[in-house]
């Protein structure tokens, strides 16, 4: 039932599953080899790792630029930087803060970021300098390749199924006619 503002009543979670199925649909829906759309995953998957900058697409960017060195879907590439999005941006910045610390030539940059409080870690992060910067992208870098990985093996046979899946019910839609 309508409410008057132009939504139907579902609360936020259900509108944000139903646009990730959207996408997640997109994604399978691109016109190229499963393996193509897999790297695109891939690519979009790092960069979503790496820290974003609000005004700046620099998740997207980097995407666009690794899906077209690695040959991988730019659509697949898009939609997957959506895994960082600015309802865990906080959540990613301390993961990747504390990673990026522990490989970093920065070792004054020691702060006291837990999850207890996000607001406070976000003002954390958010005060210091491009130093602080480099740490998260280092902290990005090294999470975002196995994550890159993993996620090009576990979408390529779900792209493949699906695909498979669609084909067949295509096929007996034109044979039942």
């Amino acid at each position: 039932m309508a409410n008057g503002n132009g939504r139907d009543g579902k609360g936020i979670a259900e509108r944000l599953k139903r646009a990730a199925k959207f996408y997640w649909l997109k994604v399978l829906r691109v016109r190229a080899e499963p393996e193509v759309v897999a790297r695109g995953v891939a690519c979009g998957v790092f960069s979503g790792w790496l820290p974003a900058i609000p005004l700046f697409p620099l998740q997207i960017a980097a995407a666009l630029i690794l899906s077209v060195l690695l040959r991988g879907s730019k659509v697949a590439a898009f939609a997957a930087t959506w895994i960082s999005n600015p309802l865990n941006w906080v959540i990613f910045y301390i993961i990747e803060f504390k990673v990026g610390s522990l490989f970093s030539p920065f070792g004054d940059l020691c702060l006291d970021i837990s999850f207890d409080n996000l607001h406070a870690a976000a003002a954390q992060l958010a005060a210091v300098s491009w130093k602080g910067l480099v740490v998260m992208f280092i902290g990005g870098t090294i999470i975002g390749i196995p994550c890159a990985v993993a996620s090009y093996f576990v979408s390529l046979p779900l792209i493949r199924n699906y695909r498979r899946r669609r084909a067949l019910r295509i096929l007996r839609k034109k044979t039942s006619l």
